[in-house]
């Protein structure tokens, strides 16, 4: 999945819609919860544990860890032994992932500086550092079996597949491709021809990242290894690979059949020259995320990726050129345009493709909504958008539409049918609208989570910090309270005071 791509992961960040939604203390939970602690019982029970089990024992190892107070205490090691007995022949990250909403949401009612506060990426970041820890456990346990593994003459054959895709892992993550490299050249002396698929992501931050990753794709093709590394995606920064190394790139993705790409910082005349270099017809690329250096970006090397899902062509000036991925067969279901200077025209043709019926999540933030044409087109295309779920209208100077304008897009949104997330953050809104107007969205039957942003007039010699944090914590209640009135579910809101220096109040 492409980074900022979160519509398929809502129940990871969502909080539960009550907190007794929390059903994670079933008798199976609790039994497992019990023997995690201890390494030396687990590792004598996994003999006579069921396998249908194992699964509600990671589950449970995850659950605890994700919890527990402190964030600093490690994955219990009874989870590698685990994982180590593992009695199916594939192993997928993600797809043993347990759902992990918050108990609650803790925001960050006010900062000194103009960042953007997210707690939903602040959980993501918490949950990709979980599944980073697990996946160095299940490399480390793969390894072990690759060389083989008995433990009281039963014999744990090698994996036959295992996939620790599609979560974005940290900076210096342990699964990188020249550690790879070495620890992955495990010829077979036995001559048995078994070979573990293994499947991650991966990042080339320069040439020695990009030789490793040469020498994986040949030790798979020229059977060096009995670990099979294969890349469901690939990112890049441009800035730090020379151009023959770009061309390189491009045709271990052309040979490898990468599902999805991520390139930083490119110049536009470099990037549709390579992507022509790619084989049009298939291709099994379902997402692509391209930065350019350019005042002016073509989209014409998109419109040939037939098999495309995901994209995102944030801050790139595409002004009346959007139709051109209009004509993609496949229903786009996560789009960012952040950023990319749209017009009418573009919001009518994307209103009149199939994409609106396949968006799950679309971000129109940067666009200015300030004058009356431009927010038609935004009421307009949201008549048409049926199943999205993440909309993000950040920086776009709603606070300077008029009261009228701004009540007529609350309509608007609040009749979206499967909106659970709205970021409307840096749209500095005045206390008065929002107290008045947020009480709207009580409306939107499965709305869960707003982030806005508000301005404060405060002087401060005579309210200090604390005092504005409290004063825009009891604000955010009693909006919160106002907008679950009626409500089985609840909203969350994230309000983020933004001190305003300027003297006009309206």
């Amino acid at each position: 999945m492409l980074n900022g791509c979160i519509y398929h992961l809502l129940q990871y960040y969502l909080p539960p819609d009550k907190d007794k939604d929390l059903n994670f203390l079933s008798l199976h939970h609790l039994a497992s919860s019990a023997i995690l602690d201890n390494e030396d019982v687990i590792r004598s029970i996994l003999l006579e544990v069921p396998p249908h089990l194992f699964s509600v024992i990671f589950k449970t190892a995850i659950i605890k860890k994700y919890y527990q107070s402190d964030k600093s205490m490690r994955l219990p090691g009874s989870l590698f032994h685990l994982i180590l007995q593992w009695p199916y022949e594939e192993f997928s990250l993600l797809g043993l992932m347990p759902a992990l909403p918050p108990q609650s949401l803790k925001f960050k009612c006010f900062e000194k500086k103009s960042t953007i506060c997210d707690p939903l990426k602040e959980l993501q970041m918490e949950i990709d550092e979980i599944c980073e820890e697990v996946a160095v456990m299940v490399y480390r346990a793969m390894l072990t079996r690759s060389e083989g593994y008995t433990v009281s003459d039963r014999v744990y054959p090698p994996f036959k597949r295992v996939d620790l895709s599609g979560y974005s892992p940290p900076l210096g993550s342990y699964l990188n491709p020249s550690l790879l490299v070495h620890s992955t050249y495990l010829p077979d002396d036995s001559g048995n021809d078994k070979k573990t698929e293994l499947i991650i992501d991966v990042c080339i931050d320069g040439t020695n990242d990009l030789i490793a990753v040469e020498s994986l794709v040949g030790m798979r093709t020229q059977n060096k290894s009995n670990i099979a590394v294969i890349f469901r995606k690939v990112k890049f920064l441009t800035e730090n690979i020379a151009l023959i190394d770009i061309a390189k790139i491009f045709k271990i993705i052309n040979d490898n059949n990468i599902e999805f790409l991520d390139i930083k910082f490119v110049k536009s005349p470099i990037i549709e020259e390579y992507f022509s270099s790619l084989c049009d017809k298939n291709n099994k690329i379902r997402g692509i995320c391209v930065s350019l250096y350019s005042k002016e970006s073509s989209l014409g090397y998109i419109s040939s990726f037939n098999n495309l899902q995901q994209l995102d062509i944030s801050k790139q000036n595409i002004k009346n050129k959007l139709n051109l991925i209009c004509s993609l067969p496949k229903g786009l279901v996560y789009l960012n345009l952040d950023g990319a200077k749209l017009s009418c025209d573009d919001f009518s043709a994307l209103k009149q493709s199939h994409h609106v019926n396949s968006l799950k999540q679309l971000n129109l933030s940067g666009t200015n909504f300030n004058n009356l044409d431009k927010l038609q087109c935004l009421l307009s295309l949201l008549e048409h958008l049926p199943n999205v779920k993440v909309l993000e209208l950040n920086y776009c100077r709603l606070h300077e539409c008029s009261e009228d304008m701004f009540i007529t897009l609350l309509d608007a949104l609040h009749t979206l049918p499967n909106l659970a997330v709205l970021h409307l953050k840096m749209n500095f809104f005045s206390s008065t609208w929002i107290t008045s107007h947020f009480v709207k969205f009580s409306y939107c039957k499965t709305l869960k989570y707003i982030s806005s942003s508000i301005r404060i007039y405060i002087n401060y010699l005579n309210m200090c910090e604390v005092q504005i944090k409290k004063y825009l914590a009891d604000l955010q209640t009693s909006i919160e309270n106002d907008l679950c009135l009626g409500r089985d579910k609840p909203i969350h809101l994230g309000l983020r005071g933004i001190i305003w220096c300027n003297s006009d109040r309206n």
